[in-house]
């Protein structure tokens, strides 16, 4: 029933849509894998990687993607992945989703570094979160987050958001060209973060 809700009140298809259509897409912070089957359903020139540290969601998500030749899971860090040089420079598409909150501010900042390298020039970086400066919709999100780490539905011992525009800001000192949009139902307060690695790579600092 969780899933099913999940998937009837998130626009997973409608985020898909937003990743390249072809080559590597890594999906960080996996879950149950919903967003990975979408993007491998949808376009059957992607190979989707989803890494989750938590194994019986690893689990799941396998067993559903059972058949999909272009859809692998793995159980790990998101760090060690983005980290993993083997990747860096070959990956079209990242995304992040309602994950990226559970780690220390600095881990996100090195995410978000580790993404960038791992990117191929013009990548694409996907983030959904919480925007905490949204208010109301800010304490719905926050309890909602405490209520399914306290469930045992979500294992992750804090919970660091950041508002609309530190997200940008931080993004932006990533070296990611970045805009935000709404991208959540009432009365939740999710942003989608669509962010480009420029093309002009050599322009950055390495």
């Amino acid at each position: 029933m969780y899933l099913n809700t999940r998937w009837r009140w998130t626009p997973y298809e409608n985020i898909a849509a937003h990743v390249p259509a072809h080559g590597l897409v890594l999906d960080l912070g996996s879950g149950h894998g919903l967003l990975s089957l979408a993007m491998s359903l949808s376009e059957p020139g992607r190979t989707i990687r989803g890494i989750d540290h938590e194994p019986s969601r690893v689990h799941m998500a396998r067993e559903a993607a059972a058949g999909q030749a272009n859809l692998e899971f793995a159980t790990g860090s998101l760090l060690d992945v983005v980290g993993d040089e083997n990747l860096r420079g070959k990956v079209a598409g990242i995304v992040i989703m309602d994950a990226i909150h559970y780690l220390g501010y600095d881990e996100q900042e090195s995410l978000l570094t580790g993404a960038r390298k791992a990117l191929q020039p013009g990548g694409v970086l996907l983030i959904r979160d919480v925007d905490a400066s949204a208010g109301k919709s800010f304490i719905v999100n926050r309890l909602y987050e405490k209520a399914m780490t306290g469930l045992g539905f979500t294992r992750a011992d804090r919970l660091n958001f950041r508002t609309n525009h530190e997200w940008l800001q931080v993004l932006a000192k990533a070296g990611f060209e970045a805009a935000s949009a709404r991208c959540s139902r009432f009365p939740f307060a999710d942003l989608l973060f669509a962010c480009r690695k420029p093309a002009a790579e050599a322009a950055l600092a390495a």
